[in-house]
């Protein structure tokens, strides 16, 4: 469907997404005095999601609609719709509190100001798939029911300090602990009671180096722990079994020099390397990730160099009329860096040295900026993403169901216009997204193509009180 251009074709006109979503957050600054301050967040949300999709098969059904899309004559290249419906209804609750110090002082001739506190946090999701016995229906049997608690709590600190002039020393270092709980009440519509819970703690510390050089060139350095829990829903299986998937854990370095000409130019450029003992990645549903979309990746290393350009033209040209240029590039090389083995066609295959999925070699992005002092405002921006493989063998060649094979690379160029009415305090604005209409696929998971946005046009008005 893709090939013959057949990008948004309406496969399921019933489908339909209602989203309610209620938040709110409170912060309270609190001055001990000039040096010390607390400043406390509290927040909180609520969201619902009732989503309502018609099932649909890649192979002729007994209960279809007799509406079918793609080629018949290729395996895996049409899709069947059926006359049933998959309602994915969720609902979730977060809410949590933040404390957070501020204290600056000095030892002896070093300045110093310290940053702590902790973080108390709080989740949980109710799950439920409702399936009904025709092509629209929004209510039906209960196929499964559960809900998904999380507790996390966490204290943290970083300390600035300042050696001299130019040298800055930041240590910091997080403990996080995350509680986590699933109850499964009913599954393949069968009434159940499968509780299990289990918990993940991690150190995470962190250190960073700046120093200037002078007024123009400084230099930055930083070590840190990179730690992420595993969602909920995938470290315990639908069987109960804890641990399905382990904590994300990486140690992560940084290089990079900063430069200041002025005030027309400034430049920035870094070398990273990003070591995971455990990345957890996107894959297709073909290729292993079916159900979830995420597989431990083992251990895998990420290294590259990202820049960043910003042009104030206008400080040349000593202009009150504002025209800038902005731009940043990013070249990875993600691999898998130890031996790791897959089972495809009863055969193991190890893909050490494989590209990781949905990780593009080369990214770009630029944006030009011209405001007048009229109050008329243009903006065009440009981003490149590069190709990217889909699964852990890096397959080229695209299956016919769409689910795997090497996604093109793709550029797409948004433009604004926007006019300033100080009378009023307000903005008009005008934005065509995706200006020449590039068609491209934005990714493949979980169960096949997704094109990108085409164009779209916004209008609006800014107002401020």
């Amino acid at each position: 469907m893709y090939d013959n251009e057949e990008y948004f074709t309406v496969i399921a006109p019933n489908d339909h997404l209602d989203i309610r979503r209620y938040s709110a957050s409170l912060t309270h600054d609190y001055f001990f005095s000039e040096n010390t301050f607390l400043r406390t967040t509290v927040y909180g949300y609520t969201t619902t999601r009732d989503w309502l999709r018609q099932d649909f098969s890649r192979s002729p059904v007994s209960n279809g609609t007799g509406i079918v899309f793609g080629d018949t004559t290729v395996s895996g290249g049409a899709i069947y719709m059926r006359n049933t419906t998959g309602n994915r209804n969720r609902q979730f609750e977060v809410a949590g509190i933040e404390p957070r110090i501020h204290f600056n002082y000095n030892i002896g001739d070093f300045r110093n100001e310290l940053e702590g506190g902790f973080r108390l946090h709080y989740e949980r999701a109710f799950e439920q798939r409702i399936d009904g016995e025709t092509a629209d229906a929004q209510s039906g049997n209960l196929r499964e029911d559960e809900i998904r608690t999380g507790y996390a709590g966490s204290i943290f600190a970083q300390n600035r300090i300042f050696i001299n002039n130019n040298l800055t020393v930041i240590p910091g270092l997080r403990f996080e602990k995350f509680n986590y709980k699933r109850d499964i009440f009913r599954i393949d519509y069968k009434d159940t009671s499968i509780t299990n819970n289990d918990e993940v703690f991690a150190t995470i510390p962190g250190l960073g180096v700046n120093y200037n050089l002078n007024n123009t060139y400084s230099f930055f350095a930083g070590v840190h722990r990179g730690y992420a829990p595993p969602r909920i829903k995938d470290a315990i299986t639908n069987g109960g079994k804890a641990l399905q998937l382990d904590a994300e854990l990486s140690w992560n370095y940084e290089l990079g020099l900063r430069v200041n000409l002025s005030s027309f130019f400034y430049f920035e450029m870094a070398g990273f390397l990003l070591d995971f003992s455990n990345q957890i990645i996107p894959v297709s549903e073909s290729s292993g990730g079916s159900g979830t979309g995420l597989v431990n990746g083992g251990e895998t290393l990420h290294h590259g160099i990202e820049g960043s350009v910003r042009f104030d033209f206008q400080q040349i040209m000593n202009s009150e009329n504002q025209f800038s240029f902005v731009a940043s590039a990013t070249y990875s090389n993600a691999t898998y860096s130890n031996d790791r083995f897959i089972t495809v066609d009863n055969e193991s295959v190890n893909i050490e040295d494989n590209e990781l999925p949905y990780a593009p070699e080369f990214t770009f992005s630029g944006r030009l900026q011209f405001t007048v002092c009229s109050g008329f405002g243009l903006q065009i921006a440009a981003n490149y993403v590069d190709e990217q493989f889909t699964d852990q063998l890096n397959t080229e060649e695209p299956s016919a169901d769409g689910q795997s094979g090497l996604m093109p690379s793709f550029i797409v160029t948004d433009v604004t216009g926007s006019y300033q009415i100080s009378q009023l305090n307000a903005t008009i604005f005008v934005s065509v997204k995706n200006l020449l209409d590039e068609r491209y696929i934005a990714s493949k998971r979980p169960q096949g193509i997704k094109v990108g946005v085409p164009r779209m046009i916004t209008a609006g008005i800014d107002l401020a009180f």
